[in-house]
Parts: structure tokens; C-alpha cells; sequence
């Protein structure tokens, strides 16, 4: 009877003790549990990041070109098309604590995290980006005027924050982004 006891409290100690994770990113991992996230892959071989590495804010579409490395529904590079339909997500804000990427500069396969749904504060924007519209992606990882990939909560502004982009001070907006159902 003790060993039954003991291995039940043994049991129950390890399940609660143990790591959650889940596509939400819950408050007690540091995130807000009304955003959700995907794990990719980075494919340096694509087009999309020439400048070395995907950044906080950037929008990824999936990599459906023939580029070495490709894995379908795994990879995916800076959105270098205007079409929503290939956008897999947008790389968690500098600020986002459940899944910052910080000063990491990504190799060929490594994994990371990008936001599917949900508050995002800094978006990369190209400068025309309206409080109050919907936003869609433009050719260049960033987000415009238009539909299918949520709203923008303010216009967009620059930031000068370092943390933001590794490219330097760009435009930025708060928006809310859903990519788990496609276009809207």
C-alpha cells in the first residue's frame, strides 16, 4: 500500500512540477494568452532574407520557392510577394517576453517562433498604414493598407528603438494579426 501511495504522490509531483506549452502562450510563461505562435524554420537561401536574418515585427510567408533547404509547411522567408494567401506569420515583437528572439542571429534550420494571432505591438509597416484599417502584406516583410491579415490599432510611426529591428529605425504599428484561418 505505501509503494501505491508513493507512486501515485510521485507521479502527481511530476506532472505538476513539469513545463506547459501550448500553441497559446500562457501568463505563466511570461506571453499573453490571447496570442498564438507556430514554430518554423529560418531558410537563409531564400530570396526574402538578403539582409541575414528575419526580424522582430517582420512578416514570413511559407517558402514555396525551389531554394535549397525548402521544406514545405516548415520553412519560411521574409514575404517578398504581395499575396496574403503565402504568409505563415510575423516574427514576435522585441518586447514580446513569451518569445523573443533578442540579439540571436539565426543559422540555416534553426527554429523559431512566429505570431499567428493576436496583439502584436510593433509590426514592420511601409509607411501607409492607417489607424483603424485593415492591413495586408506588401512585397517587402512588412504590412500596408488593406485586407486579409487583421488592423492596425494606430498608424504607423517610426520607432527609434534599437530593440525593434535590426535594420535600424523603421515604421512600426500596433496591430491585431490572425493567419490561422487564411485571408479574411
Amino acid at each position: 500500500m505505501r509503494r501505491i501511495i508513493f507512486s501515485v504522490f510521485f507521479l502527481a509531483v511530476i506532472l505538476f512540477i513539469g513545463e506547459a506549452y501550448a500553441l497559446n502562450a500562457a501568463t505563466m510563461q511570461g506571453g499573453n494568452p490571447d496570442n498564438w505562435y507556430m514554430e518554423v524554420k529560418f531558410n537563409p537561401t531564400a530570396t526574402g532574407f538578403a539582409m541575414g536574418r528575419p526580424c522582430h515585427g517582420d512578416v514570413v510567408e511559407w517558402d514555396l520557392d525551389s531554394d535549397t533547404g525548402e521544406t514545405l509547411g516548415v520553412t519560411v522567408h521574409l514575404a517578398d510577394s504581395a499575396d496574403a494567401e503565402h504568409v505563415a506569420g510575423i516574427v514576435p515583437s522585441w518586447d514580446d517576453t513569451a518569445h523573443n528572439l533578442g540579439d540571436i542571429v539565426l543559422v540555416d534550420g534553426d527554429t523559431f517562433l512566429i505570431q499567428i494571432r493576436g496583439y502584436h505591438s510593433a509590426v514592420a509597416a511601409g509607411g501607409d498604414v492607417t489607424e483603424g484599417q485593415s492591413i495586408e502584406n506588401d512585397a517587402n516583410g512588412q504590412v500596408a493598407d488593406g485586407d486579409g491579415l487583421g488592423f492596425a490599432y494606430k498608424a504607423d510611426a517610426v520607432n527609434t528603438s534599437a530593440g525593434e529591428s535590426s535594420r535600424g529605425a523603421g515604421q512600426f504599428a500596433p496591430c491585431w494579426v490572425d493567419f490561422d484561418k487564411g485571408t479574411n
